[in-house]
């Protein structure tokens, strides 16, 4: 009579007991812990080509450096912090001001920096300096008349070394700022103080069909948008198109909502159907792009007849010109690699082009029967 095989048996149990123990090992990897529990969560997102997770149908985060504007550069393009004191360099550039900064409800904060000479002196009791501070054209446009402590103040360090200069208001012409020897006649070194001008107002222009300067956007065409700085504030320098970039485009109309202007129509539909109209188009590359009527509205419930009936109207009312828009950016000014401004803005109105949006057919063709003579 043959025997049984417990060894067998034993290392049989063995390597399913190894196994089961992997599989618990991994669900707790997986899991976090055994805390997670979704597809997403245990596997991370799979997001599509428009952002859109293909698991969860969320909408893939904007994951960017929030980076700080500077207030002040040095003429090599360094930023400048206001609690460090710097050797004195041969220009400085201000990119903000106390009126700038202002709060009703706080103090607000002037843009300060303080720097120093350096002074080569057999002693010290000789190396005492005098500094003085003036417009560099005080008979220009711009500063007749005006009151140079109104902008720039300057306060000088016990030993006359260094100074701390704070920037009160914008100024529209160069300031000069000296420091000569007491004890040495003629021997002096001075620093340039400018304004970078700030952009206060944007437009754009559309590339449409060979023409590059057209300010309407067109349904179901790509559109390569241009935006520009149309004007500046106060300031001695003005920045070049290079230094001016846009992000986070979106349109909008001036209720914030894309249908909010267009026919009760679309609204009641969109109601009935529990949809909604969006409140912004987000375009991912203004350089290239194209909308359709379904980006204006969260599809939703809507049945695809009502789909392409909302589609037609929408396009029959964009022709009446029933609404106008406006994009709105996040404008960044940049000075010698630094960023100087971070601002939203918006454009001037536009109409929504449909010379190439195409209604759907309600009714394909109609065709008649040969007549029958009684």
């Amino acid at each position: 009579m043959a025997k049984k095989n417990k060894t067998g048996l034993a290392t049989g149990g063995g390597v399913v007991l190894a196994i089961l123990l992997v599989i618990v090992i991994a669900c707790g990897i997986i899991t976090h812990g055994f805390t997670v529990w979704t597809v997403c969560g245990c596997f991370g997102h799979k997001y599509d080509d428009n952002g859109i997770c293909t698991r969860c149908k969320k909408e893939k985060p904007v994951d960017e450096e929030t980076k700080q504007p500077v207030a002040i550069v040095d003429d090599n393009g360094n930023a400048l912090d206001s609690d460090k004191n710097y050797p004195m360099p041969k220009g400085l550039v201000f990119a903000s001001a106390r009126q700038l900064n202002s709060d009703t409800s706080e103090q607000a904060s002037v843009p300060s920096v303080t720097i120093t000479a350096n002074v080569d002196s057999i002693d010290e009791e000789l190396s005492k300096l005098i500094w003085r501070i003036s417009f560099k054209n005080a008979t220009s446009e711009w500063a007749s008349g005006k009151t140079l402590s109104e902008y720039v103040t300057m306060t000088v360090s016990e030993d006359t070394h260094s100074v701390t200069l704070e920037c009160l208001a914008e100024f529209g012409e160069p300031i000069i700022i000296t420091a000569s020897a007491v004890y040495s006649e003629g021997v002096t070194a001075s620093c340039q103080l400018d304004y970078l001008k700030r952009v206060t107002s944007i437009d754009f222009t559309n590339t449409y069909k060979g023409s590059s300067s057209v300010r309407s956007v067109y349904l179901n065409y790509n559109n390569k948008i241009e935006f520009k700085p149309v004007a500046y504030g106060v300031g001695t320098i003005t920045p070049t198109n290079d230094n001016f970039t846009v992000k986070n485009v979106k349109i909008k109309d001036s209720n914030s909502y894309v249908y909010s202007s267009l026919h009760n129509y679309i609204h009641n539909t969109l109601q009935a159907h529990e949809a909604s109209a969006k409140e912004e188009i987000t375009i991912k590359d203004a350089n290239s792009f194209t909308i359709n009527p379904n980006d204006f509205f969260n599809r939703a419930s809507i049945s695809e007849v009502n789909y392409k009936l909302i589609w037609n109207k929408v396009i029959q009312e964009l022709q009446h010109g029933a609404a106008k828009y406006v994009f709105d950016v996040t404008v960044e000014l940049t000075y010698g690699g630094q960023l100087i401004q971070t601002e939203i803005m918006t454009t001037e109105q536009f109409y929504i082009g449909t010379n190439d949006a195409t209604p759907f057919a309600a009714v394909s063709k109609i065709e008649l029967t040969d007549s029958i003579i009684f």
